[in-house]
């Protein structure tokens, strides 16, 4: 499909998704979309992955991010 081949395209051009379930929110790979119960600054659920192309962010990933209660 051209989906597959578009994604086949990007990947050989550097372009990947990066993980953030888990993680320490970071301004600079993360836009907060809102907060929910769960560990502080975590990221408790992910709405959009993040990609990056080498050490740059491509697309921010957009985040639910536990608010410590």
């Amino acid at each position: 499909s051209m989906l597959s081949s578009m994604v086949k395209y990007l990947e050989s051009q550097g372009v990947v998704p990066f993980v953030s379930l888990g993680e320490e929110v970071d301004p600079t790979r993360h836009d907060v979309m809102t907060q929910m119960a769960g560990p502080e600054g975590k990221i408790i659920q992910e709405f959009e992955k993040g990609y990056m192309i080498g050490s740059r962010v491509l697309r921010h990933a957009k985040v639910v991010v536990g608010s410590g209660e």
